[in-house]
């Protein structure tokens, strides 16, 4: 009786913490951050989705919505998004890859961080021959936990 008790006591202590830390897994139905900045000239609005709640070395992907500045959704738009290390001022020899999804909606792999730093993802956006840029401070990328 008393190991049963005290087996209840532990999975009792310990449970919760699984669960929270399952919670957070960065689906992209649930992301973990999202940040929503104008560009540089107000052009447009991006909104930046990371499925974790930072970047980490290694792999990374996000998801970007783009509207225009009276809030409608951006549709054929070239995007590009450029990860640069704020220490160096360098990229990733990987270049990202940018594919358009639907209704503003843009999905963005192969999101390359190379080392632990201070990185700045710079983003591009041209549509009907108008082009603005706006850039995401991400501070203290580090290694993913093992």
């Amino acid at each position: 009786m008393r190991s049963f008790i005290m087996v209840l006591v532990i999975c009792s202590f310990f449970l919760p913490t699984a669960i929270s830390l399952s919670a957070g897994t960065g689906s992209p139905e649930e992301p973990s951050v999202v940040l929503t900045k104008p560009t540089e000239n107000k052009l447009f609005t991006v909104e930046i989705r990371l499925s974790r709640k930072n970047l980490v070395v290694g792999q990374n992907s996000a998801t970007l919505f783009l509207c225009d500045d009276k809030q409608n959704s951006i549709n054929g738009a070239e995007v590009r998004v450029l990860p640069v290390i704020t220490a160096h001022g360098e990229s990733t020899s990987p270049r990202p890859f940018v594919q358009e999804k639907s209704d503003g909606n843009y999905s963005v792999e192969n999101l390359y961080i190379d080392m632990e730093g201070n990185w700045t993802l710079k983003i591009m956006i041209r549509k009907d021959g108008i082009s603005d840029n706006v850039s995401f401070d991400f501070p203290g990328v580090k290694r993913r936990a093992p």
